[in-house]
């Protein structure tokens, strides 16, 4: 295996790392019957989608300036509808009702959807390594189901299951739909641009969600939770 590629694994790895404690922390953030003092999901998806946003735009000052052609921001809207707005939105809307454990076992569809995506769209090659490993992802997944249902205050709801499958349809779709203008320009340039028009489209779809909220009643947990 080349840097390059190496590189892209140990990114990856990471990310999923962060995605992997994302859950737990946002379920005791999120409202429900068991945490009254906590946000809606739509709130907490505008939170996320704003802060990302302003991060990405400020890092974007310290670096190199690319050009976007219009052809491709065009890409990059319609690409945050399938990557950010759809699978933030979807996948806290079912965490919210289901359990961390179910939530992020779900997410490891997204391997198995992509590769079956980029098979069909873009023709790339089932290989015996890529569908092993996904074989073994899937494995451990199963395994976490098995032994997460003999735990007790076990939260299963099967809307909230749904919402973060099609939140993992969503996202493998971004993965396979949108790959090229995703690879064409840095990802902090991809980002920034992606986030600005989920922050923009979230805060005018949600603003009820966020003006409901009980700011001053929030618990400093809930907001180290947010942040």
């Amino acid at each position: 295996m080349d840097k390059g590629k190496l590189k892209g694994h140990a990114a990856l790895w990471v990310a999923n790392l962060v995605w992997g404690l994302n859950a737990p922390i946002g379920k005791s953030v999120l409202w429900s019957e068991h945490n009254p003092g906590g946000v809606s999901p739509f709130a907490l998806s505008v939170y996320r989608m704003l802060g990302a946003c302003l991060l990405f735009w400020s890092v974007s000052f310290f670096l190199p300036r690319e050009r976007v052609a219009r052809r491709d921001i065009v890409l990059l809207l319609f690409a945050s509808v399938f990557g950010i707005q759809l699978n933030q939105m979807l996948f806290l809307w079912g965490l919210s009702l289901t359990s961390p454990i179910d939530s992020s076992i779900i997410a490891t569809v997204v391997p198995v959807l992509t590769m079956v995506l980029a098979t069909l769209f873009l023709r790339e090659p089932i290989t015996w390594l890529k569908a092993g490993g996904v074989f073994l992802g899937c494995a451990g997944a199963l395994l976490l189901i098995m032994v997460s249902r003999h735990g007790t205050g076990h939260t299963s709801s099967v809307k909230g299951d749904v919402l973060c499958l099609v939140s993992a349809v969503s996202y493998a779709t971004y993965l396979t739909a949108f790959r090229n203008v995703i690879v064409k320009y840095s990802p902090v340039t991809t980002m920034k641009w992606m986030f600005l028009f989920a922050a923009v489209v979230a805060a005018a779809v949600y603003y009820r969600p966020l003006a409901a909220v009980d700011y001053a009643a929030l618990a400093p947990r809930t907001w180290a939770g947010i942040g």
